[in-house]
């Protein structure tokens, strides 16, 4: 082959490569078309600033993963809100585009009645509102290369209420798990009082013990996530007796700061409706004691009845006395009996058996008198003892560093009975 189609080839080839790679950069006719009556023909994927001005001006910045309204007030936003509102941009389509030559002035753009701007770290995008055409629907638009006509829904979404924007969980955008502490007052005396120690919750008011892990979660996060059912206009807290407070819910974050809710004024009896304020936020707000459960419950409702708690891992060993003793020790966060007579199978149902053991009853009061069976739990130089009594065909448990006792279902007692029954038939 001689040289100078050597050179041909490669000139085609090279032709070829640039076609490909430039076509697929390239927007397609379809594309250029579909696109050809959007309000923009490119935009800001994700803005970190939005303002409007002319019509309830507010500025949006974003902070990190959320975004919060600065003006006319603080107030933290809901991120699908101005998703949905950023989104909707992105995609609207004119009702027209007007191509021919214009005076913007007739068109009410030159003073525009609503502007938006959208902002990023390097791109900047604006939407002008004029005056509303002579058929009466929609509003003359300029956008940053076009002139058109708006559609009324997208005039609608234009004027969106600020409202609209605001988060709806009265705590935003606290999280469950840094709350380290809730209080709740009720004409200013302490009703309740729960803390998080370690992997623990503890009641320390109206009395002192261990809580119930599911229904002091279920409180925590009804309260953080507590729904804003209105946000009220007006401003003076006196009006809707918020100065002092019926009721109040203090929640300590793990970093050391406090939330408080305040309750006031009743709004609607038949749904609950109360007025409300946040500290970490403005404004005042209408939600419904509906929306979290227990909070004027019986305080024993928060009491746990977990007789040894979910799992055995962090004793080191434990001792199951019932006339004899059975020794089981801890290695590798897993129990060997020392009574070569048991098994390791044998050793691992009878823990089974009670792990997660929880009653159905708190007793301020039994009458204990013979044990039925006693374990010893201990754990870094500390011991606790957990003792068993006949209540009927029903055990009774009595927790030691607890008050009161925890009675069991009739099922849970016959499993414990059996369990006992059955490691203790196989000691030698």
């Amino acid at each position: 082959m001689k040289r100078s189609t050597y050179i041909l080839l490669i000139l085609v080839l090279i032709f070829a490569l640039y076609i490909f790679f430039f076509e697929r950069k390239s927007k397609s006719t379809k594309e250029i078309e579909e696109k050809s009556d959007n309000l923009f023909s490119e935009f800001i994927e994700e803005p970190s600033e939005i303002a409007r001005i002319g019509f309830e001006d507010f500025k949006i910045v974003k902070e990190k993963e959320n975004y919060y309204l600065k003006e006319p007030f603080t107030d933290p936003v809901d991120t699908h809100s101005v998703k949905g509102f950023v989104e909707t941009f992105k995609e609207a389509k004119a009702e027209r585009i007007i191509k021919e030559k214009v005076d913007l002035k007739e068109l009410g753009l030159l003073e525009p009645k609503i502007k938006i701007i959208f902002k990023s770290k390097d791109q900047e995008k604006f939407l002008k509102i004029g005056d509303v055409p002579p058929y009466g629907k929609g509003a003359y638009f300029i956008s940053d290369n076009r002139i058109g006509v708006l559609s009324d829904l997208t005039l609608e979404t234009v004027k969106r209420e600020i409202d609209n924007f605001r988060a709806k969980e009265l705590c935003f955008p606290l999280n469950v798990d840094e709350v380290k502490a809730l209080s709740y007052y009720k004409n200013d005396l302490l009703e309740l009082s729960l803390e998080r120690k370690g992997d623990e919750w503890l009641i320390s008011h109206p009395f002192k013990d261990i809580a119930d892990i599911r229904n002091t979660i279920s409180l925590i996060e009804d309260v953080v996530l507590w729904p804003i059912m209105e946000f009220e206009k007006g401003e003076n807290t006196e009006d809707y007796e918020l100065s002092k407070g019926n009721e109040k819910i203090i929640l300590t974050t793990t970093d050391g700061n406090q939330i408080t809710i305040t309750i006031g004024k009743l709004k609607d009896e038949q749904k609950k409706f109360y007025y409300a304020k946040v500290s970490s936020r403005n404004g005042i707000f209408v939600i419904s004691k509906n929306s979290v459960r227990n909070i004027d419950a019986d305080k024993n409702v928060f009491r746990s009845l977990m007789v040894f708690g979910e799992s055995f891992d962090k004793y080191d060993e434990f001792v199951v006395k019932k006339g004899k003793e059975i020794i089981f020790k801890n290695k590798d966060k897993n129990f060997i009996c020392t009574d070569k007579g048991i098994d390791e199978n044998s050793s691992k149902t009878f823990i089974y058996s009670l792990t997660s053991l929880e009653g159905y009853k708190y007793l301020e009061s039994f009458d204990a008198k013979e044990k039925y069976a006693e374990i010893e739990l201990k754990a870094k130089g500390e011991t606790k003892k957990v003792s068993f009594y006949e209540k009927g065909e029903e055990l009774v448990s009595q927790i030691q560093g607890r008050s009161g006792f925890i009675q069991l279902s009739k099922d849970s007692s016959e499993r414990v009975k059996g369990a006992f029954s059955v490691i203790f038939s196989k000691v030698k």
